[in-house]
Protein backbone atom coordinates (compact mmCIF):
# COMPACT_ATOMS: atom_id res chain seq x y z
CA UNK A 1 0.00 0.00 0.00
CA UNK A 2 2.73 2.16 0.94
CA UNK A 3 4.46 1.58 -2.52
CA UNK A 4 0.77 2.89 -4.47
CA UNK A 5 0.80 5.54 -2.62
CA UNK A 6 4.18 7.00 -2.89
CA UNK A 7 3.42 6.22 -6.94
CA UNK A 8 0.55 8.47 -6.36
CA UNK A 9 2.28 11.08 -4.90
CA UNK A 10 5.19 10.81 -7.67
CA UNK A 11 2.74 11.06 -10.64
CA UNK A 12 0.55 14.37 -8.68
CA UNK A 13 3.88 15.79 -8.71
CA UNK A 14 5.41 15.17 -12.36
CA UNK A 15 1.45 16.53 -13.25
CA UNK A 16 2.93 19.49 -11.77
CA UNK A 17 6.00 19.38 -14.03
CA UNK A 18 6.74 22.39 -16.92
CA UNK A 19 6.06 20.95 -20.18
CA UNK A 20 9.36 20.41 -22.08
CA UNK A 21 9.24 23.65 -24.07
CA UNK A 22 9.40 25.18 -20.28
CA UNK A 23 12.09 23.27 -19.39
CA UNK A 24 14.32 23.98 -22.24
CA UNK A 25 13.83 27.56 -21.74
CA UNK A 26 14.27 27.35 -18.29
CA UNK A 27 17.87 25.23 -18.79
CA UNK A 28 18.57 27.85 -21.91
CA UNK A 29 18.38 30.83 -19.51
CA UNK A 30 20.77 28.99 -16.87
CA UNK A 31 23.04 28.43 -19.27
CA UNK A 32 23.52 31.68 -20.18
CA UNK A 33 24.09 32.63 -16.32
CA UNK A 34 26.66 29.78 -16.21
CA UNK A 35 28.39 30.91 -18.99
CA UNK A 36 28.35 34.83 -17.40
CA UNK A 37 29.52 33.11 -14.35
CA UNK A 38 32.30 31.37 -16.03
CA UNK A 39 33.03 34.47 -18.07
CA UNK A 40 33.83 36.47 -15.23
CA UNK A 41 36.01 34.17 -13.39
CA UNK A 42 38.34 33.79 -16.82
CA UNK A 43 38.33 37.94 -16.62
CA UNK A 44 39.30 38.33 -13.42
CA UNK A 45 41.31 35.15 -12.42
CA UNK A 46 39.26 34.75 -9.34
CA UNK A 47 36.13 33.29 -8.64
CA UNK A 48 33.86 35.56 -6.80
CA UNK A 49 32.44 34.08 -3.06
CA UNK A 50 28.91 32.91 -3.91
CA UNK A 51 29.17 32.21 -7.31
CA UNK A 52 30.68 28.43 -6.59
CA UNK A 53 27.19 27.77 -5.16
CA UNK A 54 25.47 29.52 -8.03
CA UNK A 55 27.37 27.61 -10.41
CA UNK A 56 26.50 23.91 -8.96
CA UNK A 57 23.01 24.82 -8.87
CA UNK A 58 22.84 25.35 -12.22
CA UNK A 59 25.23 22.12 -13.62
CA UNK A 60 22.69 19.86 -11.19
CA UNK A 61 19.75 21.34 -13.11
CA UNK A 62 21.39 21.23 -16.38
CA UNK A 63 22.45 17.73 -15.71
CA UNK A 64 19.29 16.77 -14.51
CA UNK A 65 16.38 18.45 -16.75
CA UNK A 66 18.66 18.40 -20.05
CA UNK A 67 19.01 14.49 -20.38
CA UNK A 68 19.10 11.66 -18.04
CA UNK A 69 21.12 12.04 -14.72
CA UNK A 70 20.21 8.84 -12.72
CA UNK A 71 21.22 9.05 -8.94
CA UNK A 72 22.21 11.64 -6.77
CA UNK A 73 25.56 9.91 -5.45
CA UNK A 74 26.54 9.05 -8.91
CA UNK A 75 27.26 12.61 -9.27
CA UNK A 76 28.21 13.89 -5.40
CA UNK A 77 31.00 10.61 -5.97
CA UNK A 78 31.71 11.88 -9.63
CA UNK A 79 35.43 13.37 -10.23
CA UNK A 80 36.30 15.93 -12.20
CA UNK A 81 39.66 13.97 -13.77
CA UNK A 82 36.46 11.37 -14.78
CA UNK A 83 34.71 14.30 -16.81
CA UNK A 84 37.62 16.18 -17.96
CA UNK A 85 39.28 13.19 -19.83
CA UNK A 86 35.69 12.13 -20.84
CA UNK A 87 35.85 15.62 -22.26
CA UNK A 88 39.27 15.27 -24.00
CA UNK A 89 38.73 12.20 -25.39
CA UNK A 90 35.42 13.48 -26.91
CA UNK A 91 33.58 10.94 -25.69
CA UNK A 92 29.72 11.10 -25.71
CA UNK A 93 29.79 9.39 -22.15
CA UNK A 94 31.08 9.64 -18.71
CA UNK A 95 31.31 6.37 -16.80
CA UNK A 96 29.93 6.25 -13.15
CA UNK A 97 31.82 3.79 -11.26
CA UNK A 98 30.33 4.32 -7.26
CA UNK A 99 26.20 3.72 -7.65
CA UNK A 100 24.08 2.20 -5.26
CA UNK A 101 23.83 -0.74 -7.31
CA UNK A 102 27.39 -1.21 -8.58
CA UNK A 103 28.17 -4.76 -6.70
CA UNK A 104 25.03 -5.84 -9.45
CA UNK A 105 25.11 -3.73 -13.04
CA UNK A 106 29.20 -2.27 -12.61
CA UNK A 107 30.09 0.76 -14.30
CA UNK A 108 27.04 2.72 -15.94
CA UNK A 109 27.57 5.10 -18.93
CA UNK A 110 25.72 8.63 -18.69
CA UNK A 111 25.21 10.34 -21.99
CA UNK A 112 25.47 13.66 -22.15
CA UNK A 113 23.68 15.76 -24.83
CA UNK A 114 26.78 18.06 -26.32
CA UNK A 115 25.18 21.43 -24.67
CA UNK A 116 25.60 19.52 -21.82
CA UNK A 117 29.11 18.96 -21.96
CA UNK A 118 29.62 22.33 -23.04
CA UNK A 119 28.50 23.50 -19.66
CA UNK A 120 30.41 20.87 -17.91
CA UNK A 121 33.42 21.94 -19.59
CA UNK A 122 32.75 25.52 -18.54
CA UNK A 123 32.12 25.00 -15.62
CA UNK A 124 35.70 22.91 -14.84
CA UNK A 125 37.29 26.13 -15.83
CA UNK A 126 36.13 27.61 -12.49
CA UNK A 127 38.58 28.31 -10.19
CA UNK A 128 37.96 24.84 -7.45
CA UNK A 129 39.74 23.45 -4.53
CA UNK A 130 41.46 20.43 -4.38
CA UNK A 131 39.08 18.14 -3.50
CA UNK A 132 38.91 16.57 -6.99
CA UNK A 133 35.32 16.19 -7.49
CA UNK A 134 33.27 17.27 -10.42
CA UNK A 135 30.79 19.42 -7.67
CA UNK A 136 33.19 21.17 -5.63
CA UNK A 137 31.14 22.28 -2.31
CA UNK A 138 31.04 26.13 -1.08
CA UNK A 139 32.08 25.02 2.15
CA UNK A 140 35.78 23.71 2.42
CA UNK A 141 34.63 21.28 5.28
CA UNK A 142 32.24 19.63 3.42
CA UNK A 143 32.82 16.45 1.87
CA UNK A 144 30.36 16.34 -0.94
CA UNK A 145 27.20 18.82 -2.15
CA UNK A 146 23.87 17.87 -1.46
CA UNK A 147 22.22 17.31 -4.88
CA UNK A 148 18.34 17.73 -3.36
CA UNK A 149 19.16 20.84 -2.75
CA UNK A 150 20.82 21.76 -5.63
CA UNK A 151 17.95 20.77 -7.66
CA UNK A 152 15.12 22.50 -5.33
CA UNK A 153 16.79 25.60 -5.73
CA UNK A 154 17.36 25.19 -9.77
CA UNK A 155 13.31 24.71 -9.47
CA UNK A 156 12.84 28.05 -7.53
CA UNK A 157 14.68 30.50 -9.46
CA UNK A 158 14.39 29.00 -13.42
CA UNK A 159 10.61 27.31 -13.38
CA UNK A 160 9.32 29.05 -10.21
CA UNK A 161 5.66 27.83 -9.66
CA UNK A 162 6.06 24.22 -10.95
CA UNK A 163 7.09 21.27 -9.00
CA UNK A 164 10.90 21.33 -8.78
CA UNK A 165 12.98 18.61 -10.09
CA UNK A 166 14.11 16.22 -7.32
CA UNK A 167 16.57 12.85 -8.58
CA UNK A 168 13.51 10.84 -8.29
CA UNK A 169 10.87 12.53 -10.20
CA UNK A 170 13.60 12.99 -13.01
CA UNK A 171 14.49 9.73 -13.35
CA UNK A 172 10.58 8.90 -12.92
CA UNK A 173 9.83 11.35 -15.81
CA UNK A 174 11.23 9.96 -18.93
CA UNK A 175 9.74 6.62 -18.45
CA UNK A 176 6.81 7.82 -17.53
CA UNK A 177 6.57 9.92 -20.72
CA UNK A 178 7.37 7.42 -23.34
CA UNK A 179 5.28 4.92 -21.35
CA UNK A 180 2.14 6.81 -22.48
CA UNK A 181 3.15 5.92 -26.10
CA UNK A 182 4.94 2.27 -25.55
CA UNK A 183 5.26 0.45 -22.83
CA UNK A 184 8.39 -1.68 -24.15
CA UNK A 185 10.34 1.68 -23.92
CA UNK A 186 10.22 1.51 -20.31
CA UNK A 187 12.68 -1.56 -20.32
CA UNK A 188 15.15 0.72 -22.21
CA UNK A 189 15.07 3.26 -19.09
CA UNK A 190 16.08 0.21 -16.45
CA UNK A 191 19.49 -0.14 -17.92
CA UNK A 192 20.02 3.63 -18.49
CA UNK A 193 18.83 4.04 -14.54
CA UNK A 194 20.97 0.47 -13.07
CA UNK A 195 17.52 -1.03 -11.69
CA UNK A 196 15.97 -4.32 -12.53
CA UNK A 197 12.73 -3.66 -14.38
CA UNK A 198 10.63 -6.70 -11.69
CA UNK A 199 12.25 -6.25 -8.18
CA UNK A 200 13.68 -9.81 -7.18
CA UNK A 201 14.73 -10.25 -10.51
CA UNK A 202 17.96 -12.22 -10.06
CA UNK A 203 18.87 -12.64 -13.78
CA UNK A 204 20.82 -9.61 -15.12
CA UNK A 205 21.72 -9.35 -18.72
CA UNK A 206 25.34 -8.26 -19.66
CA UNK A 207 25.82 -4.31 -20.32
CA UNK A 208 28.39 -1.90 -21.46
CA UNK A 209 29.20 1.26 -20.25
CA UNK A 210 28.77 2.19 -24.28
CA UNK A 211 25.32 0.32 -24.45
CA UNK A 212 24.27 2.24 -21.14
CA UNK A 213 24.58 5.50 -22.90
CA UNK A 214 23.09 4.68 -26.78
CA UNK A 215 19.84 3.54 -24.68
CA UNK A 216 19.70 7.01 -22.36
CA UNK A 217 20.32 9.12 -25.09
CA UNK A 218 17.66 7.45 -26.93
CA UNK A 219 14.77 7.98 -24.00
CA UNK A 220 16.28 11.37 -23.68
CA UNK A 221 15.39 12.25 -27.52
CA UNK A 222 12.34 10.26 -27.37
CA UNK A 223 11.24 13.26 -24.85
CA UNK A 224 13.13 16.16 -24.92
CA UNK A 225 13.76 16.07 -28.73
CA UNK A 226 16.87 17.87 -29.43
CA UNK A 227 18.72 19.03 -26.08
CA UNK A 228 19.58 22.52 -25.44
CA UNK A 229 22.53 23.72 -26.66
CA UNK A 230 25.01 26.11 -25.20
CA UNK A 231 24.76 29.31 -26.00
CA UNK A 232 27.55 31.56 -27.87
CA UNK A 233 28.24 34.73 -26.25
CA UNK A 234 25.96 36.64 -28.98
CA UNK A 235 23.70 35.29 -26.87
CA UNK A 236 22.46 38.17 -23.80
CA UNK A 237 25.92 39.19 -24.03
CA UNK A 238 25.54 41.93 -21.57
CA UNK A 239 24.46 39.95 -18.80
CA UNK A 240 26.36 40.66 -15.97
CA UNK A 241 27.04 38.17 -12.12
CA UNK A 242 24.41 41.05 -10.82
CA UNK A 243 22.38 40.19 -13.02
CA UNK A 244 22.45 36.71 -12.01
CA UNK A 245 22.91 37.11 -8.40
CA UNK A 246 19.28 39.18 -8.90
CA UNK A 247 18.17 36.48 -10.39
CA UNK A 248 19.00 34.28 -7.17
CA UNK A 249 17.75 37.04 -4.99
CA UNK A 250 20.43 36.24 -2.28
CA UNK A 251 23.10 38.61 -0.81
CA UNK A 252 26.63 37.40 -1.64
CA UNK A 253 26.98 36.12 2.10
CA UNK A 254 23.95 34.99 2.34
CA UNK A 255 24.14 32.73 -0.71
CA UNK A 256 27.34 30.97 0.93
CA UNK A 257 25.67 30.52 3.95
CA UNK A 258 23.14 28.44 2.79
CA UNK A 259 24.96 26.20 0.70
CA UNK A 260 27.01 25.53 4.13
CA UNK A 261 24.38 24.64 5.63
CA UNK A 262 22.84 22.52 2.93
CA UNK A 263 25.66 20.62 2.43
CA UNK A 264 26.17 19.66 6.14
CA UNK A 265 23.41 17.80 5.89
CA UNK A 266 24.22 16.27 2.77
CA UNK A 267 26.26 14.20 4.94
CA UNK A 268 23.23 12.07 5.41
CA UNK A 269 21.60 12.25 2.39
CA UNK A 270 20.49 9.29 0.74
CA UNK A 271 21.31 8.30 -2.99
CA UNK A 272 17.63 8.26 -3.60
CA UNK A 273 17.25 11.57 -1.63
CA UNK A 274 13.94 12.81 -3.07
CA UNK A 275 12.14 11.52 0.52
CA UNK A 276 15.14 13.55 2.45
CA UNK A 277 13.82 16.97 3.86
CA UNK A 278 16.51 19.56 3.13
CA UNK A 279 15.90 21.87 6.29
CA UNK A 280 12.49 21.51 5.62
CA UNK A 281 11.97 23.40 2.66
CA UNK A 282 15.13 24.08 1.70
CA UNK A 283 15.61 27.69 3.41
CA UNK A 284 18.44 28.74 5.54
CA UNK A 285 18.51 32.07 7.99
CA UNK A 286 19.33 34.97 5.13
CA UNK A 287 22.86 36.77 6.61
CA UNK A 288 23.31 40.46 6.63
CA UNK A 289 25.10 41.28 3.13
CA UNK A 290 28.76 42.17 4.04
CA UNK A 291 32.09 43.00 1.74
CA UNK A 292 32.08 41.07 -1.26
CA UNK A 293 34.75 38.27 -0.50
CA UNK A 294 36.52 36.45 -3.54
CA UNK A 295 37.94 32.98 -3.77
CA UNK A 296 40.99 32.34 -5.80
CA UNK A 297 41.63 28.39 -5.43
CA UNK A 298 44.25 26.62 -7.16
CA UNK A 299 42.93 24.47 -9.63
CA UNK A 300 44.20 20.38 -9.96
CA UNK A 301 47.01 20.35 -11.68
CA UNK A 302 45.45 17.85 -14.57
CA UNK A 303 43.87 21.12 -16.13
CA UNK A 304 45.86 23.87 -14.54
CA UNK A 305 47.13 25.11 -18.09
CA UNK A 306 44.15 24.20 -19.83
CA UNK A 307 40.91 27.13 -20.25
CA UNK A 308 37.28 26.42 -20.30
CA UNK A 309 37.74 28.31 -23.46
CA UNK A 310 39.92 25.73 -25.25
CA UNK A 311 38.12 22.44 -23.33
CA UNK A 312 34.78 24.02 -25.41
CA UNK A 313 36.75 24.45 -28.74
CA UNK A 314 37.97 20.87 -28.23
CA UNK A 315 34.88 19.48 -27.77
CA UNK A 316 32.99 21.27 -30.15
CA UNK A 317 35.13 20.78 -33.13
CA UNK A 318 35.33 16.79 -31.72
CA UNK A 319 31.61 16.46 -31.61
CA UNK A 320 29.78 17.56 -34.98
CA UNK A 321 26.91 15.32 -35.30
CA UNK A 322 23.66 16.75 -33.25
CA UNK A 323 23.19 15.08 -30.08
Amino acid sequence: MRGNKKKREAAEKLNKFPPVSEIKAAVRLAMVDLRTICNHAAETGKLESGHRGIANVIMAGILWTNGFAGRSFEWQAMTARDVADAIASSAEFVVATKHKTDEVYGDIGKWLAKGTWDAAAAFLGLPRSEKDLFFDPVSTKAEKVSISYLLKKFGDVYWAGYEPPACNLCRKFFPTVISKDQEVAAEMMARADAHSTKMGNTVYTVSTPEEDSKKSKAAVLAVLGQPVQWPGDDVDPDRTTDDVLARFALSVSSCVEEHEQQEEQAEHEGDDDDDCDDNGDGAATMMPATATETRTVPQPKAWSQTSAAMLLRQHTAAITSPS
